[in-house]
């Protein structure tokens, strides 16, 4: 195969998983097997949106935001905020959009230490409403 696959598995215990690509009919075969190291914290998820990194709540900058998304035109938007105040925003295009799930990452540079709220999502087209994913994150 060429090109790149994502696969969600929503598991609800820890696993150790095998992916095996098969051709001829094209396919992937994921084997699972008990056990694995605990999961400390899971992706962030939204109906349009799945955050994988930060994986953890205690960050240093420049922060790396990773994930997927379907969201409109494949624009993520995120936006920094400290004690409910909009501190910055960010924007970056994701590898596909509506439909299919597309990759994205980008990089909060710099920014206030202590406690942060990381919204990553869209506006709603309806009603400028934000749709997404919020991260509660201390930065030190």
């Amino acid at each position: 195969m060429d090109g790149s696959m994502f696969v969600d598995l929503h598991l609800s215990e820890s696993v150790g998983a095998t992916a095996v690509e098969l051709r001829n009919p094209a396919r992937v075969a994921v084997e699972l097997r008990p056990g694995g190291e605990p999961i400390q914290l899971g992706a962030a998820i939204g109906t349009n949106i799945v955050i994988t990194e930060p994986a953890r709540r205690t960050v240093e900058y420049p922060i790396v935001v990773r994930g997927y998304s379907r969201t409109f035109e494949a624009t993520v938007l995120a936006r920094l905020s400290a004690e409910g105040s909009a501190i910055d925003e960010y924007f970056t295009t994701a590898a596909d959009w509506t439909v299919t799930w597309g990759e994205f990452v980008f990089e909060v540079p710099t920014g206030p230490g202590g406690d942060l709220s990381l919204f990553v999502g869209e506006e709603s087209a309806e009603d400028g409403e934000l749709e997404g994913v919020t991260l509660e994150l201390s930065a030190g």
